[in-house]
């Protein structure tokens, strides 16, 4: 079994990460470009990790690389759909990035990847909507295997509402997408 054995052979590390204001307004600063002259809260920090996870890269930034950004479809589809629809609503885009990147470059891809991803989920909508999704899933797997160690994968939970959710015993203090283990293609998420 692939993915037992891996999971064994590499165990999941979860860390977390608290910006504080002052930092989410520097990375910001750091971050404007042409393309993007006022990155959103999520594009700077985004960009950051992964600039920061290119520079611990151990496989030469002559590579490139790319990042999968996880996209909830509910307020992107016309009309949208509640916040409470049940489902995984969601689909992945895909921003790439040759050597050496800077952080004004990463965000470029960033937000530009993401307004590509809010015109073709208009076509999941259409009548070939599941071809399309299924299209998609097939780039995003095809660059986890041609980047392999270079694919990176970024969901923000910021907005999703999770951090109201009530069971009777409180609002959570933390959210983690694991339970410790994870597949291959889940590395660098």
């Amino acid at each position: 079994n692939v993915y037992k054995e891996n999971v064994e052979r590499s165990p999941t590390v979860a860390k977390s990460f608290i910006f504080k204001n002052s930092a989410i307004n520097e990375l910001k600063g750091k971050s404007v470009s042409d393309i993007v002259p006022k990155p959103t809260s999520f594009q700077a920090i985004a960009g950051f990790i992964w600039e920061q996870a290119l520079s611990v890269s151990d496989n030469g930034s002559s590579t490139g690389s790319v990042l999968h950004v996880t996209l909830d479809i509910r307020p992107r589809v016309d009309p949208p759909l509640p916040n409470g629809s049940i489902g995984n609503l969601a689909v992945i885009t895909i921003a790439t990035a040759g050597s050496e990147p800077g952080l004004p470059d990463l965000v470029a891809e960033i937000k530009s990847s993401v307004s590509k991803m809010k015109e073709e989920i208009k076509v999941y909508q259409g009548e070939n909507g599941v071809e399309a999704i299924m299209e998609n899933w097939s780039k995003v797997i095809n660059t986890q295997v041609d980047y392999k160690d270079r694919a990176y994968r970024l969901i923000s939970w910021s907005r999703l509402g999770f951090s109201e959710l009530d069971f009777g015993f409180g609002k959570p203090v933390k959210m983690v997408p694991t339970d410790g283990r994870m597949s291959p293609f889940h590395r660098n998420l």
